[in-house]
């Protein structure tokens, strides 16, 4: 398999994430990783490591880091946090 450019990942992988987010039901960390997880397999179906953190309790912005055997990279974006 061909390597996979983290920017190229992280660009289709975000619609699919942001998407994804605005719908989650499961509104708290390990519901984000696993939503990120099963959006980035449906973009490049290999095991990976995704680590997802809130870097500023005071802020919406989330970073999602991924960890693969092609690619290493981080997905910033705001999250859609319920109240």
């Amino acid at each position: 398999m061909p390597p996979v450019r983290a920017t190229d990942l992280a660009r289709e992988a975000e619609a699919i994430l942001w998407a994804d987010l605005c719908t989650c039901t499961a509104c708290t960390m390990e519901g984000l990783r696993i939503t990120a997880v099963a959006a980035l397999q449906s973009v490049h179906p290999v095991p990976q490591v995704v680590t997802v953190r809130r870097p500023d309790p005071n802020s919406d912005q989330l970073c999602i880091r991924i960890e693969g055997p092609h690619f290493t990279g981080e997905i910033r974006l705001v999250a859609p946090w319920c109240d």
